[in-house]
Parts: C-alpha cells; structure tokens; sequence
C-alpha cells in the first residue's frame, strides 16, 4: 500500500491534575514522540510502542523501557499513568498554580488515495478519494457507493470478494481499451481488492458491458439500457426471444396530464423551501447560546432562543438565489429538438407560466390548455419534458433542471460538505479547524500570560512582606 503521509507537530499543556491529552486524527504506531523539560530542566523525550496484545493500543515508554501511559492509535488519546509525576516540577507551599509541563508532540498519520473513472450517459465522470490508514473497509465503500460515479461497491464475507458494479447498463465508453469503469492512481483497489488488469481475457467473473439489441418495425437497433423510449413510448426488455411480439398502444392523456401536475407541484415545493430560506428573517441580537447562559433558561427557551439565532443563516444566499434563477431560465427557455412541435418549444406555449406573485418563481398550470396540447400532440410533450441533447438548448426541461440542481449540490458538498466529508474536504470545515488552531494558540497564551501575573503577585507579595518586616524592626527603635 502506497500511503500519503500527514506528519504534525502539536503543543500541549498538561498539569498534576490531568491524565489525558487528545491528538488530532487517528495516529502511526511508533511514530509518536513527546518531549519536554521536567521540573529540573531536564530534557525529556518519550516515545510509542505498541502492545504484542493489541495493535490498536501503544505503551508511553522512555529510553530504557520505563512505561508512562497508553496510547490508542485509533481516537489520538494520550493517558498518563502515576509515574508520570516525576517529570513535573515540586509544588511549593504559596504556588497559587498547579505544576504544569509543555510538551511537544510529534506524530504522524497515514492517508491512502485512489481514483475512479466512470462512463456513464451524462459523459466521462472522475473523482479521487482520499482515505485515513484507520478507516474500515465499510466507510471506504460507503464513500464510493455515495460519489456521483454511479457505481456500486458490495463486499461479500463468505467469499471474501469486493465487487463493483456500475448502476447504469449499456456501453458509453468507445474507446480502444473499452472499460466501463476504469482505476486511476494508488494501490489499493488493484493490491488489496484485486480489480488490477482486469479484463475479459483474464478473469472469469469479469463482465463485460453491451448493449441491448432488438428488432422493432423491421429495423434493427440497439439501447444502453433495457427500458428505453420511442415514438412516446416507454419500452422494457424483459428476456431474448426469437418470436414476434405484437404491441398496442393506446395514449393514456390523463396520466400524462397527471404527472405533468405532480412535476409542477414538486417544482412549487422546492422553490418555495428554498424561497423561504433565502427571505427568512435574521435576528442579529439573538447569539449563540454560552453554556452558563443556557444554564439559566428552560429547554423549551433555550430552543427558542436557538431557533431564532439559526433564522436568516441562508438570508440571500449566493449559491440558492443562483439556483433559482437558473431554474427560471431552464423553465423558459425554448427546447430546440427537431422532432418538436414549433408551437410547443416552451411550457408558456402548452399554459404552464408563472403565477401573477411576481415575487415567486413558482407555476401555475392552464389547464384546458395544457390538456389541449397534450391531446394535439403527445410525442411533443414528452420532447419538451424529456428531450436529451448534446447543448442545454436541446434538453428537455427536467433534463436542464436535473443538472442545475445536481450543479447546485456540488457546490453546497463543496463549502459544507456532508455526512460522509472530513473538515478538510469543505470550506467550512476547513474554517473549523482554522479556528480550533486559533482557540488553542489562544488559550496557550493565556495560560502563559496567567502564569507571568502569578509570578508578578507573588513577587509583590514577597516584596510586601519584607516591607513590613523592615518597618516593624524600625519601630521598635522609636518605642
């Protein structure tokens, strides 16, 4: 296995009273060093070992084996055991503090990194994964099965086989080599899955993508997928035969009508959640919440008060008000398809507008008009709808609002991430971490300028103390 490795240098402040540092990240064996003066000045250096018993946890231990804590690899948590104390400075009898020591500590974290390509119908699709060392073979496939690839990955215990399947049927890829799916970069898919030179030559379980191929009419044609339309209508292959089949179709204008409404209220439905958002007030003098504040409210006001401080966080929003412009211009915009009627190239034309609200970008159906249409020409309908193309101008209009709002998703994964995203992957979390690197510089500056006023007062207090012995032998002079 090839790795990527993330080495960090952390500064922690511990005291007499703690037993505990936490690291970032999921940790190297014996790649973990802590060094420090102790209470003589001394310099000290410590190091990991792990346990014969258990992998997942290490031993602190000095030069000549001497144990001082456990470390576990996986959650980054240092616990210190009593010999430890020896390394702390000797607490006197007027230190207002508790010894402390600060430690440097060095370690390191291991990342792995793959790539997936797939061809699928809406083009050539890359994306790169980069995984930790301590992350299960699960978290791996769930991150791949959630990834816009639109593949599958199934692991199986009985064979102890990984599979990976791509959702869509059919063949995009022409290429020479004419690989569906394709592996780019790391080891880890090729060593340790074993999909390297995968082929149809050289594995059995290898199946090789085609297309589905079927007489119609006559004509002898073929369809990447077995559910395909034509003329308006939907197909499904079901199984190979040799005997004709006979089709009658009938146009069924009131489910047609039926689902056209369904997509108009859905449409309505987004828009005005996300119209909502984009207009929802923000309350400026309602802040988060501090723990001795919440302390003092019921949770019924303390959820009050949150739901407030939330309120106006998406107010205007670039990446939603953009959405909703391009889905107005996807709406209105003529659909250029040669097969298309030229008095139905939009939805005005078939009576879907917008509502008189001019504030709202939701619908609002004609429907004599729209049935009329349906009932003239139903093939132009489905067009209007569905129609694919090479250029926006050719897609149909769920087609265009399919990809604005899929354009939409990237981009929100981008700055927030989601369920399956570490900070680093997304803006925000990337601001995350910036600021608990701030916090913690911060509180190590206080802890510094706390421990130089305690100096400062207990210089006084000395000073003070002197003072008063001084005065009090003068004055047994004028007795």
């Amino acid at each position: 296995m090839n790795y990527v490795t993330d080495k960090k240098v952390e500064n922690k402040t511990i005291t007499k009273d703690s037993t505990q540092i936490q690291l970032k990240g999921a940790l190297v064996s014996e790649q973990v060093k802590l060094s420090f003066k102790d209470g003589n000045g001394t310099s000290i250096e410590l190091s990991d070992k792990p346990k014969e018993d258990n992998s997942k946890i290490g031993q602190i231990i000095d030069k000549d084996g001497n144990k001082f804590g456990e470390i576990n690899y996986e959650t980054g948590v240092i616990t210190f055991n009593s010999e430890f104390n020896k390394y702390f400075p000797a607490e006197t009898e007027n230190s207002k503090e508790k010894p402390k020591l600060e430690l440097t500590i060095t370690s390191q974290q291991n990342y792995f990194s793959f790539g997936l390509t797939t061809h699928t119908s809406k083009g050539k699709i890359d994306e790169k994964f980069l995984i930790q060392g301590s992350e299960s073979l699960n978290s791996v496939m769930s991150k791949v099965n959630n990834s816009k690839l639109g593949v599958t990955m199934f692991y199986d215990s009985y064979s102890d086989k990984v599979t990976m399947t791509r959702k869509e049927t059919g063949v995009y890829n022409n290429s020479e080599n004419g690989k569906e799916i394709e592996f780019a970069g790391g080891d880890f898919l090729t060593q340790v899955l074993g999909f390297h030179n995968i082929t149809p030559d050289t594995l059995g379980n290898y199946v090789e993508a085609e297309n589905a191929t079927f007489i119609i009419n006559g004509l002898e044609t073929s369809r990447q997928s077995n559910t395909f339309s034509m003329n308006g209508v939907t197909f499904t292959l079901k199984k190979t035969t040799d005997t004709p089949v006979t089709i009658n179709v009938n146009n069924d204008n009131d489910k047609l009508y039926e689902n056209i409404k369904n997509f108009v209220d859905k449409y309505n439905e987004l828009v005005e959640k996300i119209e909502k958002k984009l207009s929802e007030p923000k309350y400026k003098n309602y802040l988060p919440l501090t723990d001795d504040e919440k302390e003092k409210l019921s949770e019924t006001q303390q959820e009050k008060w949150e739901n407030m401080a939330k309120s106006g966080i998406l107010r205007n929003d670039s990446i939603l008000s953009g959405l909703v412009t391009q889905m107005r211009t996807a709406i209105y915009s003529a659909v250029n398809q040669d097969d298309l009627d030229s008095a139905m190239k939009s939805l005005s034309a078939i009576g879907i507008t917008t509502t008189a609200d001019f504030t709202t970008a939701k619908l609002e159906i004609n429907e004599s008009k729209l049935k009329a249409a349906i009932e003239k020409d139903p093939n132009s309908i489905e067009l209007l709808f569905n129609g694919t193309g090479a250029t926006d101008g050719q897609k149909g209009v769920i087609q265009r609002l399919y990809d604005k709002v899929n354009a939409t998703m990237d981009q929100l994964k981008e700055r927030a991430g989601n369920s399956y995203s570490v900070n680093n992957q997304f803006t925000i979390g990337r601001q995350l971490d910036d600021l608990d690197d701030r916090i913690e510089r911060f509180e190590d500056r206080l802890a510094d300028l706390e421990t130089r006023y305690y100096s400062q007062f207990t210089a006084m207090e000395q000073a003070i103390q002197k003072a008063n012995s001084q005065a009090a032998y003068l004055a047994q002079f004028f007795q």
